[in-house]
């Protein structure tokens, strides 16, 4: 027997755990009926996907605490403030917030 599946669900397991934790639980499914937040739930499975698929997979963690303090690591430190996001006109997520508010700033100040 494989260790490939009990391996992926325990990665699995992590990132709902440190991303439900960061930012709360989603409640519904589509399975469920609870499609009045599917804009909601196919970010977070968009989200899901990029973290396991460029940091998750990539790395080994000894234990569930390492997991949480580098995958938040990773989400402060590279995803919101250096990886382009294509919904971003490619830039950060901080470079196209304060972009944003700058000219909202600029839009009041005329």
């Amino acid at each position: 027997m494989s260790s490939a599946p009990a391996a992926s669900t325990w990665h699995t397991a992590v990132v709902v755990d440190v991303v439900g934790g960061a930012q709360g639980t989603i409640s519904g499914s589509a399975d469920r009926g609870g499609y009045e937040r599917l804009d909601v739930w196919a970010a977070s499975e968009a989200f899901n996907s990029v973290l396991k698929v460029e940091y998750v997979h990539r790395y080994t963690f000894h234990t569930r605490t390492e997991a949480r303090i580098r995958i938040t690591t990773w989400i402060t430190d590279f995803y919101n403030t250096r990886r382009l996001h294509s919904v971003c006109r490619f830039k950060s997520p901080i470079d196209y917030e304060n972009e944003y508010w700058a000219s909202l700033t600029m839009g009041l100040a005329v």
